[in-house]
């Protein structure tokens, strides 16, 4: 009260804090979340059900030029 709200659904699945929050003009069924690991999920957040996820680091990963040591 005064302004109340019935959530629906949830997009659950980072393990970790979630960071930036997207929904592309080109979709907007499509809602795109990162968190503090290197994950891009994208999500039916309609739905709230997962579509797909993107490793970032796998996909920079080749086009690093110089790498350093694995952090602990």
């Amino acid at each position: 009260y005064p302004q109340g709200y019935n959530v629906e659904t949830f997009c659950l699945g980072h393990k970790r804090f979630v960071s930036p929050l997207h929904i592309p003009a080109f979709d907007h069924l499509l809602l795109v979340s990162s968190e503090g690991d290197p994950v891009l999920k994208a999500w039916d957040w309609m739905m709230g059900k997962e579509k797909y996820d993107i490793s970032i680091q796998e996909s920079v990963e080749p086009f690093i030029a110089m790498k350093g040591k694995k952090r602990q």
